[in-house]
């Protein structure tokens, strides 16, 4: 039988193919005939495949019915089935949110994983750890003596009723909390919502607010017979009142295992005297950290000489707002135990130290260290600061500074120097500075001596962030590009020279900076550093890993303001699995910014407003 395929080599059939012209009636009959002999040829063809898909759908069917069994056997055989209740326990603990407690909500763990089968039901019940950590919002109204201005006129109607079966709903989630929780420790956060205008009146729950009061009163007293076994208290946006009507409820002698208070005050104006203060934060035997909110009710109130606290016995101290120079190195130099301490420092105007200038504050047991300046002030009590303290086991260090500190100092002898301190820091494995905050010459002296720093971050370091509410913020401090600063330190001092070539180095320090670096963190990249210059910088530290001179460094995350060049970072995973490294071993993230031209004073854009106008006044009637 001829085929179609053979008939193509026909002129006839070929010129057909390549044109819309009718056939002629010879070639009508001869594709006919083909058409019939296809046809003829094709039909066993199909059923055959029609036989074989139906074997085919039979098999897939006893398939699908033994693959279900399998997948019964393996459910009863499942180790998950022998897993102890201790060990599930332990792996719904670590569930847990890790910075905050749970919002008792149904989509949080420990009531989310309730919700999965009965048995995890069953045994999230029967672990009192589970609930041992809780978040409580306050549900409060606007304070009936405002004036009202301020009061919308269907308030009662559109909110007070929804807000008071909330609040009814709210009280037992807390009491079956309570009750879950066992005998265990708990760790207990009150939120109060923020208003600036219940701010100006002293914060909510105001002396005549009586409905605010008498919800806040039964939330207390459901809390009441547990205080014994509180561990850690957060109080968040309490104004002065509602700290007034907590310490009342909750004197220190009830509070007779806490260990950790952090106090957010929102004063509003209205101080709390000294004694009440003090009262409220001493006579607490087991009280070992503390974290206050910057507010003025603290600030002359922290000296040990004013505050009878137990301060040898603090382990950690967070407090997030200005204290002088003089009272930081006093609260220092009575915290023998301190394992972490962050401070706002600031300075008072004609400060000096008081005591003799080689004294020194020895921290053997600090851990973490973290300060963020908020003077300028070249004074010299502010640049010797650093001089005075001591910290032999300090493993992480943080120096900030503001967003009106963002330029290089004009005068390299005025800054702050750290070098003291990170000199008697051997163990030191994390760094985080803005290198434009302090001495060039003592930054590279600091990188120097701390030879076993695992991670550096040039800039503001996020997971250092713990700037209250009310402060600026972290967008403020980003330094200006209009003038076009070069950074402070250049990256490119990290390279590592290869060992032949002893003599050409193109660094002025020629000693390996940082041999233990791990990861590289930098913020808002302003110099002329190209992510050619980067690559090679990496690439010089994976060599010098590969010789056995330098740790491997394992991750790298930069962002710059300016545009990216080229992308690199094909470039450098390639490169690592060249010299052996697995892949995901070496983490790249790098981001760039956009050129607003807008704000270069020498672009021709300069000056253009948002929306892409020139003219500010346009009103769109």
């Amino acid at each position: 039988m001829t085929t179609f395929i053979e008939m193509e080599s026909d002129p006839e059939i070929a010129r057909l193919l390549q044109s819309n012209l009718p056939p002629n009636d010879a070639t009508t009959l001869k594709l006919n005939t083909l058409l019939t002999e296809l046809h003829n040829e094709s039909a066993p063809m199909e059923a055959e495949i029609l036989r074989l898909q139906g074997m085919i759908r039979d098999l897939e069917a006893k398939t699908a019915v033994a693959q279900h069994s399998i997948h019964r056997c393996h459910t009863i055989l499942s180790v998950t089935r022998r897993v102890p209740d201790d060990i599930w326990h332990e792996i719904f603990y670590h569930c847990l949110p890790l910075r905050r407690g749970s919002t008792m909500h149904l989509t949080d763990a420990p009531l989310l994983l309730t919700r999965v089968c009965s048995n995890w039901r069953r045994l999230a019940l029967s672990f009192p750890r589970l609930w041992s950590s809780f978040y409580i919002p306050l549900l409060l109204k606007e304070a009936s003596n405002l004036p009202p201005q301020f009061v919308s006129p269907d308030y009662i109607s559109s909110q007070q009723i929804p807000l008071e079966r909330r609040q009814e709903l709210r009280v037992r989630a807390i009491e079956e909390w309570l009750r879950r929780s066992g005998s265990c420790s708990l760790s207990i956060s009150l939120s109060c919502p923020t208003s600036y205008v219940m701010e100006q009146f002293g914060g909510y729950c105001h002396d005549d607010d009586k409905f605010n009061i008498s919800y806040i009163q039964q939330i207390y007293d459901i809390l009441s017979p547990s205080a014994t076994r509180w561990e850690s208290v957060e109080l968040l946006n309490f104004g002065h009142h509602m700290l007034q009507i907590f310490q009342a409820k909750f004197p220190s002698s009830t509070l007779v295992n806490l260990d950790n208070m952090k106090i957010s005050v929102q004063s509003g104006g209205f101080l709390p005297t000294p004694a009440q203060t003090c009262a409220f934060l001493q006579s607490m035997p087991t009280l070992r950290k503390i974290s206050l909110s910057h507010d003025a009710a603290w600030q002359c109130l922290l000296k040990p000489r004013y505050c009878p606290l137990k301060w040898y016995h603090f382990t950690e101290i967070h407090f997030h707002f200005v204290l002088t120079v003089n009272t930081v190195l006093e609260i220092l130099s009575a915290c023998g135990m301190l394992v972490s301490f962050a401070v706002m420092l600031g300075l008072e105007e004609g400060e000096v130290l008081p005591f003799c200038p080689n004294k020194h504050i020895v921290l053997p047991h600090l851990h973490t260290f973290v300060v963020d300046d908020w003077n300028e002030d070249p004074a010299s009590i502010r640049m010797e600061f650093f001089e005075h303290i001591s910290a032999p086991a300090l493993r992480r260090f943080a120096y900030m500074a503001p967003s009106s500190g963002s330029q290089i100092l004009a005068n390299q002898d005025d800054g702050i120097r750290l070098s003291p301190l990170l000199g008697g820091s051997p163990s030191l494995e994390t760094l985080s500075v803005d290198p434009s905050k302090i001495p060039i010459s003592d930054f590279f002296k600091c990188i120097s001596m701390t030879r076993h720093v695992r991670r550096i971050v040039l800039g503001h370091d996020p997971d250092f962030d713990k700037v209250p509410k009310g402060t600026p913020s972290q967008e403020a401090r980003v330094p200006s590009v209009s003038y076009g600063r070069l950074d402070a330190f250049d990256l490119r001092s990290l390279a590592i020279p290869p060992i032949e070539s002893s003599s050409s180095i193109a660094m002025e320090h020629s000693e390996i900076l940082l041999p233990e670096l791990e990861e590289l963190v930098a913020y808002h990249i302003l110099s002329d550093l190209t992510d050619e210059d980067l690559f090679t910088v990496i690439k010089s530290r994976l060599d010098a890993w590969k010789d056995g001179r330098v740790a491997l460094l394992k991750q790298v995350k930069l962002e710059f303001f300016r545009m990216r060049e080229k992308d690199i970072c094909p470039d450098i995973i390639r490169y690592a699995e060249d010299l052996g490294i697995e892949n995901g071993r070496l983490k790249i993230d790098l981001t760039y910014g956009e050129r607003w031209e807008a704000d270069i004073p020498l672009s021709r854009l300069y000056g253009l407003l948002g929306k892409d106008c020139s003219w500010p006044f346009h009103w769109y009637l």
